[in-house]
């Protein structure tokens, strides 16, 4: 447990300074695409907008480099994402992607974007990443440097971002503004105001939160097919797909829930190892916790589940109390098969129980199992 610890606070870690070095990538990359001209604003304030010299638009602004090189399954999801973004007939569309952190939002948010037809229709593509009110501000703050010429300079930070949406709601095709990331609604709370104003533009955010679902219209990503969840494993693993293998990678995604951030950490782990896909889940059992923290010098999907793990259980309650009991919930929950967990079998073993762990109290009203709760 305690080597587990210290693998999730140093992925945590890890994470942090990935998201640092992506907003610096961005920023670089947004000063290789700007090229200087004769029109410059030398070094002095401006007080208004539309005195500074703004350089042609580019077709996408901060798209992540960490697109895996072969993304598998996901295609109705895709497609539906699409026409959704694409939908001109009610004003401003807001999709929301959502879903548990082992899942691959951001992944599945790449493809879309790349599609022609999400290419073709919009004529900007701004990437924010929406972890904090921060880390969005300081996206609009790159695009605002990208959008103008070298040598333009803005009063404040709220300048740059109202220069941003101002140049997106002058164009006359459509824009699209990827949130990613936008998990931590406690701390923020006011994501509209990065929105531009003008109804032709849309807005596709992902977040693991449920509460971000009332902000538009919500696409829930569920687990992995069977044969896509076995697909991404073999790919993975680098087996080959023959009867056999197949037979194996489907044991093995169902034992470990069809999630495909699970089942790519678990073929890479196949793979350094050099283990039989045969002999998986037996060797998973004994060490769970070295293939769940175990990720490539070279991991496109940059975490690993135990970071994802702890970065969804940080946010279900602000009360530390509240927390611990959850914590102790969830362990008591660990020793039982997924599969076997429904509410009855709940109220059943806690009615029946003379003395009740601390946590279930949480779920009860006047001293009694309460289901609504749950």
């Amino acid at each position: 447990m305690k080597k587990a610890i210290k693998s999730i606070r140093q992925d945590s870690e890890l994470k942090r300074v990935q998201d640092q070095l992506q907003s610096q990538i961005s920023a670089l990359s947004y000063g290789a695409l700007v090229r200087i001209a004769a029109h410059r604003c030398i070094g002095k304030p401006t007080d208004s907008l539309d005195a500074i010299h703004k350089a042609p638009l580019k077709s996408s602004y901060g798209i992540p480099t960490s697109k895996v090189s072969k993304f598998i399954g996901r295609e109705d999801i895709i497609k539906s994402v699409e026409q959704k973004l694409m939908d001109s007939s009610n004003g401003q569309n807001v999709v929301v992607l959502q879903s548990i952190g082992v899942q691959r939002k951001t992944q599945t948010t790449l493809q879309v974007c790349g599609t022609p037809e999400i290419r073709q229709y919009f004529k900007v593509i701004l990437w924010i990443n929406a972890s904090t009110q921060d880390t969005t501000a300081e996206a609009f703050e790159n695009f605002a440097q990208a959008m103008c010429y070298k040598g333009s300079s803005f009063p404040g930070s709220q300048s740059r971002i109202d220069f941003v949406k101002k140049r997106i709601e002058d164009l006359v095709k459509p824009s699209l503004l990827v949130f990613d990331n936008y998990d931590d609604l406690k701390s923020f709370q006011n994501i509209r105001q990065f929105f531009p104003g003008e109804n032709r533009h849309s807005i596709l955010l992902t977040s693991r939160n449920e509460d971000s679902t009332h902000l538009g219209e919500s696409i829930s990503l569920p687990g992995m097919s069977v044969n896509e969840a076995s697909a991404l494993l073999l790919h993975r693993a680098g087996l080959k797909t023959d009867v056999e293998a197949t037979k194996h990678a489907e044991e093995v995604a169902h034992h470990l829930g069809y999630l495909p951030l699970a089942l790519a950490q678990a073929g890479a782990y196949v793979k350094s190892r050099r283990i039989p896909l045969s002999t998986f889940i037996a060797h998973y059992n004994e060490r769970a916790s070295a293939v769940l923290k175990h990720t490539p010098k070279v991991w496109e999907y940059g975490i690993s589940v135990f970071t994802t793990w702890e970065m969804s259980t940080s946010q279900y309650s602000d009360d530390k109390e509240e927390q611990d009991q959850i914590d102790r919930m969830l362990l008591f929950l660990s020793i039982l098969h997924h599969e076997t967990i429904n509410e009855h079998y709940f109220g059943h073993i806690l009615n029946c129980v003379q003395e009740l762990p601390s946590w279930a109290s949480m779920f009860e009203t006047d001293g009694r199992w309460d289901p609504t709760k749950l």
